[in-house]
């Protein structure tokens, strides 16, 4: 800062002693350099501020008064149209808002964003100042240049100190912004105070966004606070948004249980179709992708909810009659879905009984509210774990489940699944960290097993491309499942599930390659081994494309894999016998010793139990059973290429 009056000169000393004596409030300093001349018009850059938009802040109020005295312009504009008033109501200098509006300035001034003062004063939550500039004149219909009123920023906020004021002035609720929403639609899932508060004042609940859809559709997901709240106030139960889905229709498609459960109470059609002939049913259960977006056990519960109130479960859509009629099959009704949905459910959720506590979804309210919701100060979350996309919600999350998880074993209660997963300590952040170790392990194993088959078996050698791509195809699938153990999101899951499924068909790929010596040049081979390889890829193809392009499927999934799986150890178990018997040689016998290994620990799936000292369960022990086979089977691979290169040698000599 520039304090004595010999730090400056009438050129650039002069600009930078004015700037910082406004900016930091120093009224004498300031005074001392008017007195000298000073120019207190001069602007800033890149801004072209002048020095009285920057004394709006609180305790600034002085040296704005020095600069009016002494000539300033109360009025003035910057390059994106804000005035000392706007930056004044911002800032909350309310002494400062007196003297611009004493001095005359527009109190609807507005900048490149079409904002005025009052804007930015509802926009802060400066409730005082917006009375100021409303008594001033200031219009409270006034639109941004994205339709929005005063009221839609305060109310989107939660300013309700500023909501009220702006209502009591005459602020419309009705008004439009340029998406089609009223201040209420605005703020209900960031601001829900403040639609009670419009509601309590005669806000209309039956206006519509721009999808058609009303305050109950967007609260039927939301809350069951705020469902009652509109039900009390009139809001209309079968009002049907441009899809025709009613407020039922949007609880059961994103809303939980309970949301569902008020709306029947109330009333609500259960028979209500969709323009596409859903029932609510059909949104609940004919989506089992959401079993693997992490709530399939409220997908579950919802379809419950409807099927214990007696909804249709034979009801067909639109689509689904026009399929059946033409082909002349039956259709798929929700009680298909159901089922479906309860038979995979029953697969990788069922045993997420944790999910479905009170006690857990109270405990996760609370800490969400505490921590997460707008206005509130959460916890910090370390460096390492913002890296692996912890977030406020997901903190909260876990740390529900290791308090239930102790609350549990102190009671004398059994340890239970939260989504499908074990409660694990995390280490690092790391979400599953004994799955991504043994994940790595199995990746070293790959990427030994591909160093030493390059160092001993020869380039000439005609299987060592099929077994450089076998180790290849196992890294990049082990380095996927090392990331999904790591963090489990949809995107992790899905790169896991296709480069798992690429390694489990390469495997029974190569292996057929290497049992009928497709390798060998002669014309027949060369021409089933093309045929083979197309055949693989398009199996490949389709598989990616069903998960993708119509159902993510987890029973689907296991089952191809399992299937494929069986075949391919079959082969190496009549393979390894055989060439034991004619050969007599141990290693012979390995690919057999690799089968029972890989049975016995897939097996552990299918007994799943507590983490044994809270970190291995049976599927990170399943990751640690596969690293040795891998290992002898790398090993076998070896003996065999050397065995079958010199069988040739001794046949040319």
């Amino acid at each position: 800062m520039c304090l004595k009056s010999n730090d400056c000169s009438k050129h650039f000393c002069e600009h930078e002693c004015l700037y910082n004596a406004a900016l930091n409030g120093n009224t004498q300093r300031l005074v001392e350099l008017i007195l000298n001349g000073a120019d207190v018009s001069q602007t800033s850059m890149p801004g072209r501020h002048q020095l009285i938009h920057f004394t709006g802040r609180p305790g600034c109020a002085e040296a704005m008064k020095a600069l009016l005295d002494a000539g300033a312009d109360a009025s003035a504009v910057s390059y994106d149209g804000q005035t000392p008033l706007h930056m004044a109501a911002a800032d909350g200098g309310i002494e400062q808002v007196r003297m611009l509006i004493e001095a005359g300035t527009n109190v609807n001034a507005r900048t490149m964003d079409d904002e005025t003062p009052l804007h930015q004063a509802a926009r802060a939550g400066e409730e005082e100042i917006a009375k100021l500039l409303i008594a001033a004149g200031a219009d409270v219909t006034a639109r941004d240049c994205y339709g929005q009123s005063p009221l839609h920023h305060s109310a989107s906020r939660g300013h309700l100190g500023v909501v009220q004021v702006l209502l009591d002035a005459g602020a419309d609720m009705s008004a439009l912004d340029n998406k089609g929403d009223t201040a209420a639609l605005h703020s209900l899932s960031d601001a829900p105070a403040s639609v009670k508060l419009m509601i309590e004042k005669g806000a209309d609940v039956s206006v519509r966004g721009q999808g058609g859809d009303t305050l109950l559709h967007r609260a039927a997901s939301l809350s069951a606070e705020l469902i009652g709240l509109l039900l009390e106030a009139g809001a209309d139960l079968e009002a049907t948004e441009d899809e025709g889905k009613t407020p039922l229709h949007a609880a059961a498609a994103w809303g939980d249980a309970e949301h569902v459960r008020i709306l029947l109470a109330a009333g609500a059609d259960m028979g209500a179709r969709t323009n596409d002939g859903e029932t609510a049913l059909h949104l609940t259960a004919g989506s089992p992708d959401a079993l693997f977006l992490g709530f399939g056990h409220e997908s579950d519960a919802k379809a419950r909810v409807l099927l214990d109130a007696g909804i249709d479960v034979n009801a067909r859509t639109v689509s689904d009659a026009m399929n059946s009629s033409r082909a002349g099959r039956p259709s798929k009704s929700p009680l298909f879905l159901v089922l479906a949905a309860i038979l995979i459910s029953a697969v990788v959720v069922e045993a997420s009984y944790g999910d479905r506590l009170p006690e857990f979804r109270e405990c996760v309210q609370v800490c969400h509210d505490e921590n997460c919701a707008p206005g509130k100060d959460a916890t910090p979350i370390p460096f390492h774990r913002r890296l692996l996309l912890w977030t406020c919600a997901s903190e909260c999350d876990y740390t529900c489940q290791h308090i239930i998880t102790k609350e549990r074993l102190a009671a004398g209660e059994r340890v239970v699944q939260f989504h499908g997963k074990w409660p694990f300590p995390r280490i690092l952040g790391i979400q599953e960290p004994a799955s991504t170790l043994f994940s790595l392990g199995n990746l070293w194993a790959h990427q030994n097993g591909w160093r030493k088959l390059r160092a001993v078996i020869p380039a000439s050698y005609p299987l060592r491309p099929w077994y450089e791509w076998l180790a290849g195809v196992g890294i990049a699938s082990w380095t996927f499942s090392a990331i999904f153990h790591t963090r489990d999101f949809v995107a992790t899951e899905q790169l896991d599930y296709f480069a798992a499924g690429a390694s489990v068909l390469y495997g029974l790929y190569y292996t057929v390659v290497r049992i009928m010596r497709l390798d060998r040049p002669t014309p027949r081979r060369r021409s089933v081994l093309r045929a083979w390889t197309l055949l693989c890829v398009l199996l490949y193809a389709g598989h990616i494309a069903y998960l993708k392009g119509v159902r993510w499927d987890y029973t689907y999934n296991m089952t191809a894999n399992v299937i494929i799986g069986v075949i391919q150890n079959l082969m190496w178990l009549w393979f390894s016998l055989n060439k034991y018997r004619q050969s007599r040689r141990t290693w012979a016998i390995w690919p057999s010793i690799v089968v029972a290994v890989v049975v016995m620990v897939m097996s552990l799936e299918l007994f799943d139990f507590p983490p044994v000292w809270g970190a291995l369960d049976a599927h990170s022990l399943w990751h640690l059973g596969t690293i040795p086979p891998t290992v002898l089977m790398y090993n076998f691979l070896i003996k065999d290429a050397q065995d079958d290169m010199a069988g040739s040698e001794r046949l040319k000599s």
